[in-house]
């Protein structure tokens, strides 16, 4: 075998290694979730914090579920328990589903205080 075709077949190795990786970045924040939820949890987990920490709105609510349920251990990892400041984040910036999640975050307190932050 020729050199070149070495050469091209290093490339090409590369190339593909790289598609991939560049294929789970280009996946949506809940598409990771969702991946996260079937038992995928590398590199999804990695990918969905990263955005999320990199501000990407849809990041952190996805996040924030995600903590709910310590998919793939994020809580562990990351995390410790607080979906609501995932949640927050986002839902200062207008994202409904965010909102939604923070009201139940802040709802599970079962205080007055905690009922009518959730409901405000």
């Amino acid at each position: 075998m020729s050199n070149s075709f070495k050469t091209i077949g290093a490339v090409g190795t590369a190339f593909f290694s790289m598609f991939i990786a560049c294929n789970t970045w280009a996946q949506e924040p809940r598409e990771l979730y969702d991946g996260m939820k079937a038992g995928k949890c590398a590199p999804n987990s990695e990918h969905l914090h990263e955005r999320a920490v990199a501000g990407d709105l849809e990041a952190q609510t996805q996040f924030g579920k995600a903590i709910q349920e310590n998919l793939c251990g994020v809580v562990e990892q990351w995390s410790p328990g607080m979906p609501e400041e995932w949640f927050r984040k986002a839902a200062e910036q207008g994202n409904a589903e965010a909102q939604v999640g923070l009201a139940e975050e802040l709802s599970w307190d079962r205080s007055v205080e905690g009922e009518d932050a959730g409901v405000y």
